[in-house]
This record gives structure tokens, C-alpha cells and sequence, in this order.
């Protein structure tokens, strides 16, 4: 049940400690939400219309088919979340992965 607070009600999954995993509150015990964004080439989430067969169109989001790799450069080890296509890019035509991202995300 919604937890009632003045006139406006909340889903109370959004408030604390009502089945909501503590590593997605921060200190304000707000909802936090991890982006969906390639860390290389910035490619994002981009909206669109969901199509039905009766051609009714309702708003959906196409999100970016992101990985989760290791890779080393320079005998660095880098850890990113990356799109396919720019994963495939740098698999076949070797294509050197940034110095502003290895500084950033290197170990």
C-alpha cells in the first residue's frame, strides 16, 4: 500500500526499508540510477515510439547494447562499460582506446 504524505501519495517501494536494496539509496535516501552510457564513445539511450499492429504508438527507450570488459593497453588494466559496436571496432581494426579514459578509469 502507498505511503500517505499530505495530500500527494509515494509508491512505497521508493522509500526506505520498504524492499528497496540499500545500495541503490544514498545517503538522502534517494533512488539512484546508474547510467546507461558508453564510456568511450558517450552513445546513449535514445527514445522512440513502440509500434502496435493497430499502429497505436506509445513512448519506449532503445538503450544501447552496453558490456562489461577488461581490457589492457600499455600494460594498463582498464575496466569499462562498453557499446558492441565500438568493442568490435577496437577487437578488428585495433584502434587505441583514448588517454583521457585511461587516465580516468585505469589502475
Amino acid at each position: 500500500m502507498p505511503a500517505r504524505t499530505g495530500r500527494r501519495m509515494q509508491p512505497s517501494h521508493l522509500l526506505l526499508g520498504k524492499g528497496v536494496c540499500g545500495s541503490l539509496l544514498d545517503d538522502r535516501h534517494e533512488v539512484i540510477v546508474m547510467a546507461k552510457r558508453c564510456q568511450v564513445t558517450g552513445k546513449g539511450p535514445m527514445s522512440g515510439n513502440k509500434v502496435s499492429h493497430s499502429h497505436r504508438k506509445t513512448k519506449r527507450r532503445f538503450n544501447p547494447n552496453l558490456q562489461k570488459v577488461t581490457l589492457y593497453q600499455d600494460g594498463k588494466k582498464i575496466r569499462l562499460k562498453v557499446s558492441t559496436r565500438w568493442l568490435r571496432t577496437f577487437t578488428n581494426k585495433g584502434v587505441r582506446i583514448p588517454d583521457e579514459i585511461i587516465k580516468k578509469y585505469g589502475k
